[in-house]
């Protein structure tokens, strides 16, 4: 990245400044951190031939949920974030509803062997409680 800037001293024209500056080594902190964050990024500019943003560093692979757009050095800028787990659901949901349904699946047979013992029961004792001979 190249920064030009005029220099004026006492009002009058001096020359230019100029400064260079690799784009990896200014940018690599805040990809690290994103990325120790659980974030995936896209770093994108313009340049100043014109065209539309070209991307310089990136592990995004979709859209992002968030964008930041900022101009340096004449070109625009835009930065582009979303979460790695974004549209995934989280293990402890996940184990969460299987443990939930599991729940359910052994207490409704839970529920139905013991209404079934009740009814047997029921049985059992209008059996013993009846006489064979005379039906009373």
């Amino acid at each position: 990245m190249a920064v030009c800037k005029p220099i004026f001293i006492k009002g009058k024209f001096w020359g230019y400044a100029t400064a260079l500056y690799k784009e990896k080594r200014l940018f690599k902190p805040t990809f690290n951190k994103l990325d120790k964050l659980g974030y995936n990024y896209r770093l994108s500019k313009t340049f100043i031939t014109g065209g539309g943003y070209q991307p310089l560093s990136s592990n995004l692979p979709e859209k992002s949920q968030s964008e930041i757009t900022f101009r340096l050095g004449g070109c625009s800028w835009k930065m582009e974030a979303a979460r790695k787990d974004a549209g995934q659901m989280p293990q402890e949901v996940k184990s969460g509803i299987f443990s939930g349904i599991v729940t359910v699946i052994v207490n409704t047979i839970l529920a139905a062997l013991l209404l079934n013992y009740l009814e047997r029961g029921r049985r059992l004792s209008r059996l013993l409680d009846t006489d064979y001979l005379t039906g009373m």
